[in-house]
């Protein structure tokens, strides 16, 4: 499998897992997501991705 593909089915993963475990809770801006499980890479990549 080329790069690229890796690369989109990491994303579909990643954004699946998010959804799983986020999936009923509403969160504010203050919360802290390191509590809540993640990692402050897999926050870092989340903001950047949606900035």
């Amino acid at each position: 499998m080329e790069l690229n593909g890796v690369k989109e089915n990491a994303k579909i993963l990643v954004k699946d897992w998010l959804k799983d475990i986020f999936a009923e809770e509403v969160i504010s801006e203050d919360e802290n997501l390191i509590e809540k499980g993640l990692s402050s890479i897999q926050i870092m990549q989340t903001i950047f991705r949606y900035a």
